[in-house]
């Protein structure tokens, strides 16, 4: 299993590396932003909200969409390729009694987990990944790792705005 570390730069700034050697790079242009620029090598990924709630985003490059995301009401949210609907990526809770997330691709298999990593000494947060060997080698799966990360923020803030409510 391969165990990749993303930690937070600045409240903003999120690094992913593995083995000491970064790999990508993700920045939120506000504080509580749904929007994201995503570097993964000479590669520049942006991240949009579309629609009135924001249940769907779009990842660009170069002005095409390489990915949809979309939030489902049952839970979890569904990433794929604008013409390839039915080869989709599903980000869930682990389990109600587990903490974590995963990514699966649309036969089941589990392609990650990312947890977070709460340091008390550095009062920091940075999260854990970890992934089949054969995942994370290619740009587009870099990707998902990167959209990972962002659903998982997402999924915290929801969270902690319920339970303020």
């Amino acid at each position: 299993m391969k165990q990749l570390d993303i930690s937070l730069h600045t409240n903003r700034d999120f690094i992913i590396s593995y083995k000491g050697e970064e790999i990508g790079r993700q920045h939120y242009p506000k504080w509580s932003s749904s929007k994201a620029v995503i570097n993964i090598g000479s590669n520049e990924y942006l991240l949009e909200p579309r629609g009135f709630w924001q249940t769907m985003h779009e990842v660009m490059e170069n002005g095409n969409m390489v990915l949809q995301m979309q939030i489902k009401w049952s839970g979890g949210t569904q990433m794929h390729k604008p013409k390839e609907p039915h080869h989709f990526y599903m980000f869930n809770l682990r389990g109600f009694f587990k903490s974590g997330y995963i990514l699966s691709n649309y036969k089941g298999e589990e392609l990650l987990e990312i947890k977070t990593d709460f340091s008390i000494k550095k009062f920091s947060t940075s999260y854990l990944i970890t992934c089949n060997d054969t995942f994370g080698d290619t740009d587009f799966e870099k990707l998902l790792i990167m959209l990972s990360v962002s659903c998982y923020r997402q999924g915290q803030r929801t969270a902690a705005a319920a339970a303020a409510t």
